[in-house]
């Protein structure tokens, strides 16, 4: 007589990323929320120009040596440094190493460290509160005038809010 139960193989057995990926439940709000951060922080982003024109400037030195690129320098000697923490310029630095320098290229990382802060803060406050008040948490923070202004821009704070929050 067969036994109707799988086997302990069975059991064990981890789904295929497929049957993962099938069984996901999207939060179809969030997707919306993101999509609209998304379409706040990148509309007309082709004109910005150049943006904050000193760190432009840094981000033009810094793609010309490593050392300039290191230490952040202000000018392509390496003897001035920008006033504050590298970590932020690296990433505009390497999407202008990538697209070049140009306005949109310098502001693209602001922008999706805007998006990836929305996404942060939906996840710290579902999993406290639950769903309802993590896409109202994201919604706000998507539409607060400040964040649309700084992941906007390549100023260091979209930078700094993604990895506070993470």
């Amino acid at each position: 007589m067969e036994s109707k139960e799988p086997s302990r193989i069975q059991k064990n057995e981890k789904p295929s990323f497929s049957h993962r990926l099938r069984t996901i439940k999207y939060d179809y709000w969030l997707i919306a929320i993101l999509i609209l951060a998304a379409f706040l922080y990148a509309w007309n982003i082709w004109e910005a120009g150049e943006a904050n024109n000193f760190y432009t400037a840094a981000i033009v030195s810094m793609t010309k040596s490593f050392k300039n690129f290191w230490y952040a320098s202000f000018d392509p000697a390496g003897f001035i440094t920008v006033d504050k923490p590298p970590v932020a310029l690296w990433f505009m630095t390497i999407s202008a190493k990538i697209f070049g320098v140009h306005g949109w290229s310098v502001v693209l990382p602001s922008i999706l460290f805007g998006i990836g802060s929305v996404y942060l803060i939906y996840n710290m406050v579902s999993k406290r509160f639950g769903r309802i008040p993590a896409r109202i948490s994201a919604l706000i923070m998507t539409l607060t005038p400040i964040v649309v202004a700084d992941s906007r821009t390549n100023n260091m704070d979209a930078t700094l809010v993604f990895f506070l929050l993470w």
